[in-house]
């Protein structure tokens, strides 16, 4: 058996039973204690309470309330290998963001579960990619490649269309970064290499 357990939260049996038959496929347990969670978009009223983690199955946009939680979107139809993929791409995410809660930078700390920046005022929140993009740039005052930054973000990662996923978060976190302090907090390139400005932070 594969040790992922996962929970399926679905207002519609039939979509349940379906992604039930696709988890056991794959070896993956169905269990209601379990950190991930599966959802789909008419589910959201009903949740017992925040997930750790959890797969979007809907064509529908995350809400708000859930983008800083660790998650992946899925489409329909339910593919068991594609299931099993996006539940250990998952998993990974969920183990960078627990070896790593907490980054500092300036009066600032980047948090990735929930994803947040706490400042003297009070925390903002902020997308998981955001999160986790900001947290390896803290950790790395030296510099981060930008194959790095897709490793770590879209690790299945093949075209450019994940590269464009890269310049639009990073353009958001550029923006973010602007707004927390009237001295712009500035991400520079050089040499191949994201940095924040050390005289920025």
């Amino acid at each position: 058996m594969h040790p992922l357990r996962l929970a399926t939260h679905s207002t519609h049996p039939q979509r349940a039973a379906s992604i039930n038959q696709a988890l056991r496929f794959v070896g993956i347990e169905e269990a209601s204690d379990t950190d991930i969670w599966l959802l789909d978009g008419d589910y959201i009223a009903n949740l017992p309470h925040t997930p750790s983690a959890f797969i979007w199955l809907s064509a529908n946009a995350v809400p708000d309330e859930l983008q800083p939680y660790p998650h992946l979107i899925l489409s329909p139809p339910i593919r068991p290998q594609a299931l099993l993929r996006s539940c250990q791409q998952l998993k990974q995410r969920m183990s960078i963001a627990n070896s790593a809660l907490l980054s500092s930078f300036g009066p600032y700390t980047v948090q990735l579960a929930p994803a947040q920046i706490t400042t003297p005022s009070g925390p903002i929140p902020i997308t998981e990619s955001i999160a986790q993009m900001l947290a390896l740039l803290v950790r790395h005052p030296q510099g981060v490649a930008k194959d790095i930054f897709l490793q770590q973000l879209w690790p299945t990662w093949q075209s450019d269309a994940d590269t464009h996923s890269f310049d639009t978060q990073l353009y958001r976190l550029r923006q973010k970064l602007a707004t927390l302090s009237p001295k712009p907090i500035e991400i520079i390139l050089e040499n191949g290499l994201y940095r924040l400005h050390p005289n920025s932070v």
